[in-house]
């Protein structure tokens, strides 16, 4: 009995802790890297802005998500380019909805059916190192102290899988041919 009541006082210290938590961190929230990539912006641009070409240099493919599937629907590129994907139980929708040539690709994405969402924006600025490329997500989870939580769990790996993402794209442009 005696461990039965120590498991509930446990149980009942870590929900309040976890809605604590929740409370305390803010309803919006945001993630950013940069990256310096030694490319003009005209050859950056098409592959951030065409949704097929994603798997090429995110973290986000099936080298690190073997069970990954994804269709997509819309436009080849730009506004309107959707990807539908989904990795066992875990699915989502990202849709571009908003870019300049060679400046920016805007887009959403809706993740675990509509409970989690989340703006992206990829930015393109000419520098004397090429292009500085910075990656920006945020949100606004509301009250929603589920998303919340997940945005403060989440927002290490986030930032981690920004950064690989743009190691990856920078690397597809310093590759040599080989011979």
């Amino acid at each position: 009995m005696r461990t039965i009541r120590i498991i509930t006082i446990l149980l009942a210290t870590l929900a309040v802790g976890a809605v604590i938590a929740a409370l305390s961190v803010g309803a919006k929230w945001q993630v950013q890297v940069e990256q310096h990539i030694n490319a003009p912006a005209s050859e950056i641009f098409p592959l951030i802005s065409t949704l097929k070409k994603w798997p090429e240099w995110t973290v986000w493919n099936q080298t690190n998500h073997p069970n990954i599937q994804m269709t997509y629907e819309g436009a080849d590129s730009g506004p309107g380019a959707i990807q539908i994907w989904h990795d066992g139980s875990d699915k989502g929708i990202l849709e571009i909805i908003n870019s300049e040539p060679d400046q920016f690709v805007e887009y959403r994405l809706n993740m675990g059916g509509g409970l989690f969402f989340m703006n992206g924006r990829i930015t393109l600025s000419e520098s004397q190192q090429g292009t500085l490329v910075t990656w920006k997500l945020w949100g606004d989870n509301g009250s929603n102290l589920i998303a919340r939580l997940m945005a403060l769990a989440f927002k290490p790996t986030m930032k981690k899988d920004l950064s690989d993402g743009l190691g990856n794209l920078r690397l597809l442009f310093t590759q040599q041919p080989s011979t």
